[in-house]
């Protein structure tokens, strides 16, 4: 370590080391081949492999704490900002660092003077700081929970708002160039190119990250893009359609088929950004926490299937549900939020009490998480018609399927694997063979700092810094 070192660590959600080797071989990633030339090469492996588990936002939260599962008990999506676990900014902030977080998965937010914390878009509990970041979360929150929802959208008004803080915090001329193209296309030339708005987020984050880099002087940073690991879980069959026992027809093959290459290519680019944005002081470290595989297990009974309510507070506010608060926390899964143990139990009972088809339960609910809450989702994971008829027998009524919810046009076709993504670009070329661990994240990050690890997170994961530079 030399004086005056920083860190970068690039979360990019879910990238497949087996993708990256095929394409970067193949001379299609350049920007990903230059960055893994001066990099100590791993394949990182989960705290937990279970697949109840093996989720992003428990692996990103053990990477970040240096914790596994076991210890942290973090599960769901939206309590790592209600926890009190030692993060690897907080430590180094501690320790006098200036650390800034870009959207990192799941994180418990921070403040100081010199420091900057942008949550996630799905933790809406987590203030960002500075506030002036405020008019950014709010919209990008929006855009990323109500994606599928055409019935939401955003007024002339938001969107000016937007804009204008955008213009004055970095948006640069290429990216408005790619906003215009992408709307054009799909407005006048080919509406099926809507899936590579996923893309446009990453791209606009990077600009304000670029901004606030160059401004901020940190001693280390992350800045994490789901946007390819979306592309995966919504496109993987038409990139590998061999995989998969339903045929996917020619034409949605024309439209897909490179989807989850272009999620790469898109980021090979950000990484050539990235490259060029650092000094010869600062090691970009790369991560993925876990990869992805093809999703075969729905394949008899026609895939896997999701629906989400047109309006959750219009649904609920029907089922004389009423909670304090309303989360979203995955694309189909909310967390509602009660005063007290009586309102919690009334609302699980009236959920529950939705059936189809035989009394098959409409909701799944989860109660793992903080008192007086609960996790729920439409577990109907089969194609159905809209005019299916639910029973909703708390209430003694029926009501009409399509009345609530709508699909969502993507069916699952890729799953999580634990294989990860975990470069070190300390311009040191080596490949090696062991997996290391996530739980290696957080004292390798502090040691290169020139910070001693917290003592209570001793013996879960080791220091890696020995072998990057030997």
């Amino acid at each position: 370590m030399s004086d005056g070192q920083k860190i970068v660590l690039i979360e990019f959600n879910e990238l497949s080391p087996t993708l990256l080797d095929k394409w970067m071989g193949e001379g299609k990633l350049p920007n990903f081949k230059k960055l893994h030339d001066r990099s100590v090469v791993h394949v990182s492996a989960p705290d937990v492999e279970e697949s109840e588990f093996l989720e992003p936002w428990i692996q990103w939260y053990s990477m970040h704490v240096g914790r596994g599962f076991e210890e942290h008990k973090v599960f769901h999506l939206t309590d790592g900002a209600k926890t009190n676990d030692l993060d690897i900014w907080t430590h180094l902030k501690n320790k006098g660092k200036k650390v800034a977080s870009f959207a990192s998965m799941n994180t418990k937010g921070f403040d100081g003077e010199g420091n900057l914390f942008l949550p996630d878009p799905w933790c809406t509990e987590a203030e960002v700081f500075p506030r002036d970041l405020d008019i950014y979360q709010r919209f990008i929150t929006s855009s990323v929970q109500e994606y599928t929802n055409e019935n939401k959208g955003f007024t002339i008004g938001e969107y000016a708002k937007f804009l204008t803080f955008m213009l004055k915090n970095g948006l640069s001329i290429s990216t408005i160039f790619k906003i215009i193209k992408q709307l054009a296309t799909e407005k006048l030339i080919d509406k099926n190119v809507y899936w590579k708005r996923a893309a446009l987020l990453d791209r606009i984050q990077m600009d304000l990250f670029k901004n606030y880099y160059k401004k901020g002087d940190f001693d280390f940073t992350t800045f994490f893009a789901n946007s390819t690991a979306h592309l995966q879980h919504a496109y993987w069959r038409f990139m590998e359609p061999e995989a998969f026992e339903i045929e996917a027809s020619a034409s949605d093959l024309a439209i897909y088929k490179d989807a989850v290459y272009f999620g790469y290519k898109s980021q090979d680019a950000l990484i050539g950004e990235m490259l060029d944005m650092v000094d010869d002081n600062t090691v970009l470290i790369l991560a993925s926490a876990l990869s992805q595989q093809p999703f075969i297990k729905r394949e008899k009974t026609g895939g896997r299937h999701f629906y989400r309510p047109h309006n959750v507070e219009q649904m609920l506010a029907d089922m004389d549900i009423k909670p304090q608060d309303i989360q979203p926390t995955m694309t189909h899964q909310y967390m509602l939020r009660f005063k007290d143990d009586l309102e919690t139990n009334k609302a699980k009972q009236k959920l529950l009490s939705w059936s189809y088809d035989d009394n098959k339960p409409v909701f799944g609910i989860n109660v793992r998480g903080t008192d007086n809450s609960i996790y729920f989702d439409n577990s109907i994971s089969e194609l159905v018609d809209g005019d299916m008829i639910i029973n909703d027998h708390y209430n003694n009524k029926k009501v009409k399927y399509s009345k609530y919810f709508y699909r969502i046009n993507e069916t699952k076709s890729g799953c999580h694997h634990p294989d990860g993504v975990l470069w070190f670009g300390t311009g040191n070329h080596k490949i090696m063979t062991e997996k290391a661990s996530i739980l290696d994240v957080f004292p390798t990050v502090s040691e290169l700092l020139g910070v001693a690890p917290p003592d209570d997170i001793s013996g879960r994961g080791r220091s890696l810094a020995p072998e990057l530079s030997s």
